[in-house]
């Protein structure tokens, strides 16, 4: 699947994820405006930022989702078991209003209802914000299951570089106006870019930077663990 978005084609594989980094909150809300636009006839899940649900139970959200997107009824409680499966919640939350949620769980219900209709798309903005590491790790899993098991593309609009560095496929920069360039995850290395558009540069890439201007050789690695055991095997 091709796209074209602000002179940049997105060529979207059958599943992946996907991160377009920015510190700048406008261009961010921008892109994901656009992306909703341009996708309007895939079948596309999204989280915005700004999603909100007050004083409203889990069951009826799902199923008030359902109807939103025309979904058969008489399967209506089958898709709302497994939107929760796939995010890891039990059927016990039906009977929870949204306000008695705590964070990473209003999360997860976002996700639900993204997740509902199986679509082959989701879009994500600021997703991880104010989630804790566990919260993250948790979430990758999530991720992961989403794009090896059932094959979903997942875009994510985000700063968190160090999430996308960990989880992603493939990475899109923004600055205030526009996408400035986007690779694998070798661009991620780019440290001077990063700084140049605030982004911050993930702690581990940081490691292994020093650590080659220091001439030691070292291979790259998604996250800290990894990199661990690996000097572990070199010591001993």
């Amino acid at each position: 699947m091709e796209i074209k978005l602000n002179d940049v084609n997105l060529e979207l594989k059958e599943s992946g994820i996907y991160s377009f980094l920015g510190s700048s909150k406008s261009i961010k809300s921008l892109l994901f405006d656009e992306l909703v636009n341009r996708l309007n006839t895939q079948k596309i899940g999204f989280v915005s930022k700004n999603i909100s649900y007050n004083n409203i139970k889990i069951r009826k959200l799902l199923s008030d989702t359902l109807k939103i997107n025309n979904y058969k009824l008489k399967y209506a409680n089958k898709r709302i078991r497994d939107a929760l499966k796939l995010v890891d919640l039990d059927q016990s939350y039906l009977e929870l209003n949204f306000n008695d949620l705590n964070y990473i769980e209003s999360k997860k219900i976002m996700l639900a209802t993204a997740l509902i209709h199986n679509p082959k798309i989701l879009i994500l903005e600021d997703y991880t914000d104010l989630l804790n590491y566990n919260d993250k790790k948790e979430l990758k899993r999530m991720f992961r299951i989403l794009k090896n098991r059932f094959k979903k593309i997942i875009i994510m609009l985000t700063k968190d570089t160090t999430f996308s560095y960990e989880i992603s496929d493939y990475f899109y920069f923004l600055s205030d106006k526009e996408i400035v360039c986007n690779g694998n995850k070798s661009i991620m290395y780019n440290d001077k870019l990063l700084k140049k558009l605030n982004l911050e540069v993930p702690p581990i890439i940081k490691f292994i930077l020093e650590c080659r201007k220091n001439n030691h050789d070292i291979n790259d690695y998604n996250n800290i663990l990894d990199l661990i055991k690996a000097i572990y095997r070199e010591i001993y």
